[in-house]
């Protein structure tokens, strides 16, 4: 059996106490990264971008662009377009 004194009892304790503290602050950083990296993904979203593009008989027509999806899409009125982000909001 090993006798440990009261000097080396109150030095593993105190570092015992430092090691759970460190630990502790360090999956804390940890776990606000992770926090942070979901965060990030999740609102900032690129923004939809949107404009009016005319044709060569000079119509006005609207151009719509996604780039979570890199689709595109093409709309002859504004209703067409506010109908297409109603329902992308929605699925």
């Amino acid at each position: 059996m090993i006798k440990v004194s009261a000097d080396s009892s109150q030095i593993l304790q105190r570092n015992s106490s430092k090691l759970k503290s460190r630990l502790t602050s360090v999956v804390g950083t940890l776990l606000h990264q992770i926090y942070q990296s979901l965060l990030k993904t999740v609102v900032n979203k690129p923004d939809i971008k949107i404009w009016r593009v005319s044709n060569q008989k000079g119509e006005l027509h609207w151009r719509v662009y996604n780039p979570m999806n890199e689709q595109t899409g093409y709309f002859n009125s504004e209703a067409e377009v506010r109908a297409w982000l109603e329902q992308r909001y929605y699925e």
